[in-house]
């Protein structure tokens, strides 16, 4: 209802990204990749590594950008542990 979507995803073309508002295009392997030709990791580790490295940069400019303390966002983090 109104919302915008951001999908991450290793091809334009997915039926995520059509879905989407906006794409981010990872250049990585996807889970189809088999044969090794972009990394010699299993399936889509390495979608998921960039994934991650990606999310966790976002994270830390917005968190720069907006000043909040570590302490005040420490009392909000979820313990999945």
């Amino acid at each position: 209802a109104g919302a915008q979507v951001v999908a991450i995803s290793t091809t334009a073309s997915s039926p995520l990204a059509a879905l989407a508002t906006q794409v981010v295009v990872l250049p990585a392997a996807q889970k189809q990749d088999h044969g090794g030709t972009i990394s010699q990791q299993y399936a889509g580790s390495l979608f998921e590594q960039s994934v991650l490295l990606l999310t966790d940069a976002i994270f830390q400019t917005l968190w720069a950008l907006d000043g909040t303390p570590a302490e005040e966002l420490w009392q909000r983090h979820a313990n999945l542990e």
